[in-house]
C-alpha cells in the first residue's frame, strides 16, 4: 500500500518523479544536453536537473514553477575538458 503524497518526504516524491522522467527520456531516446540550476524563493530549496533543454520546473516542495537561474551546455563542457 502506498503512503499518501501529503504524508511522504518531499525528497522521496521528487526522486520518484525524476526516476519516471528518466525512464520516459530513455524510452523516447532523449539525450541530456543541459545541466539546469533552480532555486525556490519560497522553500529555499535548490536543485539541479539534466535535460535536453532548459525548461521551467516545479519546486519539489511547493510545486511552484521556476525557470533555471543558470544552465550549462554539457556539449560545450565536454569539449572544454
Amino acid at each position: 500500500m502506498k503512503t499518501p503524497p501529503e504524508e511522504r518526504n518531499v525528497f522521496d516524491v521528487a526522486f520518484e518523479r525524476i526516476h519516471a522522467i528518466e525512464q520516459a527520456k530513455q524510452a523516447f531516446g532523449i539525450e541530456d544536453r543541459f545541466r539546469n540550476y533552480y532555486e525556490c524563493e519560497k522553500c529555499q530549496i535548490e536543485w539541479t536537473d539534466l535535460y535536453s533543454c532548459a525548461p521551467d520546473m516545479q519546486c519539489p516542495g511547493c510545486h511552484r514553477d521556476y525557470s533555471p537561474y543558470d544552465s550549462v551546455d554539457l556539449d560545450e563542457e565536454a569539449n572544454d575538458a
